[in-house]
């Protein structure tokens, strides 16, 4: 929603929980869908993924290179564009870690270690590992 301003405080206290979707523990996907909806924004709930399951994981997130999504050049973020980034999981580089821009130039996300970060997109350390940014434009299977 161009304009709209995600209130970090808000969401700086939800504890990571697998497969979690609620603000009394969610994953990073969990985590992106309470932040979006918060300015109006329904992302699919993909209730059948985790970083406990990588490949899946993986898959679900090139759901953002789908119609449903357009990538946004650096510097044309707005609140609620998704920024995919990779993650060490078991000493391997895997793109599927999820995160939100909460204003232009700032990012939340949730770490299964370390909780809930608001960070500039340009901090140490998520710069180096973004991968991209993504717009959603909504499908008809954002309840699946």
């Amino acid at each position: 929603m161009a304009g709209a301003v995600i209130d970090e405080l808000a969401f700086c206290q939800v504890p990571y929980v697998k497969h979690g979707r609620e603000m009394d523990g969610a994953d990073c996907w969990g985590f992106v869908r309470l932040v979006a909806a918060s300015i109006g924004v329904d992302l699919p709930r993909h209730n059948d993924v985790s970083v406990a399951d990588p490949d899946a994981c993986a898959a679900r997130i090139e759901d953002l290179r789908d119609g449903f999504y357009s990538r946004v050049d650096r510097g044309r973020e707005r609140a609620g564009d998704l920024v995919h980034l990779w993650s060490m999981v078991g000493g391997k580089r895997r793109d599927l870690h999820i995160g939100i821009v909460s204003r232009p130039g700032r990012m939340m996300h949730l770490e299964r270690i370390g909780g809930v970060k608001a960070v500039p997109l340009r901090h140490s350390s998520v710069a180096d590992r973004v991968i991209g940014i993504y717009r959603f434009h909504g499908s008809s299977e954002c309840s699946g």
